[in-house]
């Protein structure tokens, strides 16, 4: 976790001073915020037992071109675990004081590109977003009943590679704030999560451009 986070501070400075070299002659950075949910997709383990998610990311954008967006960005998302379904698989009333507590939280650190669909001069800019990511993801798994709580996964972690692809839009909402509304499917390599198969989620999020 601490070396990714100095990885993180310093491709961040880096991706500042190469921003305001650019921004003198093409377009201005700008930075961008937004939230909303993650929908897991894959594998069937993932997709069945664990819920819709909270998701929130923040990017800065450097242009190389009027055009073409590079991105730095973080994120954070957390899944919890569908108890009611997976009680009601293993034949468990609501009523038997079990309870199941199995949250999942993933933090990405990643750097992309953003090829937009229309003219630069454009108010409404449509693009296209693909990006590289490291992530740490963290789990745990316990089980409580009215004699006590079993601890069936200890807290445990990983720092796997991924990539996301996606697509947005952005529209006026002000002098100098746009809008902004995006879908990116985020693929993550797992060993320990998922037992080696590549853990993946919709995400749906909408925000402020700065």
């Amino acid at each position: 976790m601490k070396h990714a986070l100095v990885c993180a501070v310093s491709l961040f400075l880096i991706f500042v001073v190469v921003g305001q070299a650019f921004s003198q002659v093409i377009r201005r950075p700008q930075i961008e915020l937004y939230a909303g949910v993650g929908i897991p997709t894959a594998p069937e383990s993932f997709k069945d037992y664990w819920k819709v998610g909270f998701s929130g990311h923040g990017q800065y954008v450097v242009f190389l071109r009027p055009n073409v967006g590079v991105t730095l960005g973080a994120g954070y998302e957390r899944f919890t675990f569908d108890e009611e379904k997976v009680l009601s698989d293993a034949g468990i009333g609501p009523g038997s004081g079990v309870s199941i507590d199995a949250p999942v939280s993933i933090l990405e650190f990643g750097i992309g590109v953003r090829p937009y669909l229309t003219p630069a001069e454009a108010p409404t800019q449509i693009f296209l977003f693909g990006m590289g990511t490291m992530n740490v993801m963290k789990w745990k798994m316990e089980i409580s009943w009215p004699g006590g709580t079993l601890i069936v996964v200890p807290e445990d972690d990983e720092t796997k590679m991924g990539v996301a692809v996606g697509a947005g839009v952005e529209v006026p909402a002000g002098e100098s704030i746009n809008l902004i509304v995006q879908g990116v499917l985020r693929i993550v390599s797992s060993d320990k999560l998922t037992g080696g198969d590549n853990l993946s989620f919709l995400g749906v999020t909408a925000g402020l451009v700065f």
